[in-house]
Parts: C-alpha cells; structure tokens; sequence
C-alpha cells in the first residue's frame, strides 16, 4: 500500500504540465491520473527534467541533425519554464491557420508528442527549435513558428 501512495504523489508532482496541457486548446485531453497512458506521460515529463529522456530511447540520428540538435541539447535538464513554453507550442499546432497547415499527421495524444516510439522523433524537441517565419494565409499575412525540417 505505501508503493501506491508514492507512486499518487510522484504523479502529483508532474501533473502540472499535463494539467497545463489539459487547460490549452488542444483536441485531446488527459484528466484520468490512473490511465497507463497518464503515468507514462507524466514519466516522460520527468524525463525531462532530470536529462534522462533519451536514456531509454531510440532517436532517429538524421532527423536530428535535420532539425540542428546537438548531444548536449538532447541530454541536458530542462526547465519547468522551458516545459510550459514548449506545451504552448505544442498546443498551438493544432489551431487552424497555425503550422503545419496539414494537421492530419499530428499526434493524437500528448504522449507521443513527447516521444514517438514508431518515428524515434519527438516533437517538443522540434518546436523548442523552431524559428518564426511568415507565412501567407489569403489575404493577410501570418507569423507562425515552422522548422527548416519537419517530419513526424
């Protein structure tokens, strides 16, 4: 019974960004703490604070070097700041008028924006190194945020 109740607080105490996310407008939501897909999510979360993501992963190597990521940006810790920011993008993807403007690819689940084990891609790796560029929609002209290489 004591393994349960560290197992809630641990995920009491990553729940913040999946709440975050939770709270953006995004076409899927992760509320049920008890699913398997909430715990690995909130795992991955960690993950990333501790620069351990990539520990037990596979990475596609030319995809990578595609989007400019060094060995010390996939192994460093990452901020509780650089986190939140990095789920704004994510969110934002998914607003129409926003990049890609074919949303059929995307991930359907936070989980696999984090990591995706079929691609060995993650895209909050992606959009922490996009650049803004501008991008004509009709008649007016945006500014959305795309990468030189995107690939899902």
């Amino acid at each position: 019974m004591k393994n349960l109740f560290k197992e809630e607080a641990h995920l009491q105490g990553r729940n913040c960004y999946i709440d975050m996310w939770n709270r953006l407008p995004t076409p899927f939501k992760h509320r049920n703490i008890k699913t398997s897909l909430y715990k690995r999510t909130a795992q991955y979360f960690s993950q990333l604070e501790t620069g351990a993501f990539w520990k037990s992963k596979v990475i596609d190597n030319d995809w990578i070097s595609n989007i400019g990521l060094s060995k010390k940006e996939l192994d460093r810790r990452w901020q509780h700041n650089e986190i939140m920011r990095a789920l704004r993008r994510l969110a934002g993807m998914y607003k129409e008028g926003n990049w890609p403007p074919n949303k059929w690819g995307l991930p359907t689940n936070l989980h696999d924006l984090l990591y995706n084990a079929r691609s060995n891609k993650s895209m909050i790796f992606l959009v922490m190194k996009q650049k803004v560029v501008k991008h004509k929609t009709g008649k007016k002209e945006a500014t959305i945020h795309v990468s030189d290489q995107f690939t899902i």
